[in-house]
């Protein structure tokens, strides 16, 4: 029996980011940008669900043993935007990792500008 202690934890990470918030909620709102920022699940398709338009969105993300949880939300933050993204792993995850690409800064920075 798994120990709750052994079980994975969920990751979160906070940014600031400069651009408003409708801008940022564009860049996630459309699929392909998205899908450059995050990558692509190796065990299936991502399936993204608007929680609160222009806020709060929802992605089931498959692995190889069962699906993790990733919620992205966005507040106003001065005259940018605070993002915030919380990965919980699935149960049966090994090895908990966040699905952003490498440089995801600066790719989030061009989805950005496409997103314009």
């Amino acid at each position: 029996m798994t120990e709750a202690s052994e079980l994975p934890q969920d990751l979160a990470f906070e940014v600031e980011l400069d651009a408003p918030p409708e801008k940022v909620w564009r860049a996630l709102a459309i699929p392909e940008i998205r899908a450059a920022w995050l990558g692509e699940p190796d065990a299936g398709a991502a399936e993204a669900q608007i929680l609160e338009a222009g806020a709060r969105l929802s992605i089931r993300w498959p692995i190889d043993r069962g699906v993790s949880q990733i919620v992205i939300e966005i507040a106003p933050a001065g005259a940018g935007t605070r993002l915030r993204v919380t990965h919980t792993p699935a149960a049966s995850a090994e090895v908990v990792a966040l699905p952003v690409r490498a440089g995801g800064g600066a790719v989030m920075a061009a989805a950005l500008r496409r997103a314009a």
